[in-house]
């Protein structure tokens, strides 16, 4: 697993110690061009969602993109994500 995504793990247990609700994790992922990068990426996420909820943390959900994201479209193509 990837050392920048276990952030990830950290924050879904830190919010379930907290607040005991299920949670479903959207927008998420890495702004880069380097497809190899982005899709490593995910996949360490996914492993760190996976942790979480065989530690039953109830992570209902994972969105890695949806329509809504990118309030950098300003920015034109300088990111890319999914």
């Amino acid at each position: 697993m990837g050392v920048l995504s276990h952030w990830l793990y950290e924050m879904l247990l830190a919010f379930y110690e907290r607040y005991k609700l299920p949670m479903v994790i959207t927008e998420n992922g890495i702004a880069t061009h380097a497809d190899e990068q982005r899709i490593a990426a995910i996949k360490d996420y996914l492993a760190e969602v996976r942790k979480a909820r065989t530690l039953g943390i109830p992570v209902l959900g994972y969105i890695h993109w949806s329509t809504f994201d990118n309030f950098e479209w300003g920015l034109c193509n300088t990111y890319q994500f999914g």
